[in-house]
């Protein structure tokens, strides 16, 4: 997260936040190929990592610039708001990977990549 302000700061909040967005998007479309890397690591597991990287980064980018744009008698509640979204992310996230035993992984890593577009 460290090295993330500094990134913002040299490249600023809106376009950071669309490198981002669209690295994201990427990582999700990349990950669709199937490839095998050795006996144990696929493409997919690597780029999905390597995606976390960029949703790390997505967050810190959206709770600066969030907390930035509002007012001083609602950044409170704004803020609650964007950490509220953030848990029940994480708390869905590990389910996520329960459709890919119902259904076709690219479907789900479509779906993922166009939530980040």
């Amino acid at each position: 997260i460290t090295s993330t302000y500094f990134l913002i700061q040299i490249a600023g909040r809106k376009k950071m936040q669309l490198f981002s967005f669209l690295a994201i998007s990427l990582c999700f479309g990349l990950a669709m190929i199937d490839l095998q890397l050795s006996s144990s690591w696929d493409l997919q597991q690597v780029i999905c990592l390597i995606a976390i990287l960029f949703i790390t980064t997505e967050f810190a980018v959206v709770y600066l610039y969030t907390v930035e744009l509002s007012p001083t008698s609602h950044r409170g509640l704004i803020t609650f708001l964007c950490s509220a979204a953030a848990r029940i992310g994480s708390f869905n996230g590990p389910y996520i990977t329960l459709l890919f035993d119902l259904t076709n992984r690219r479907v789900v890593l479509r779906a993922m990549g166009g939530i980040a577009k």
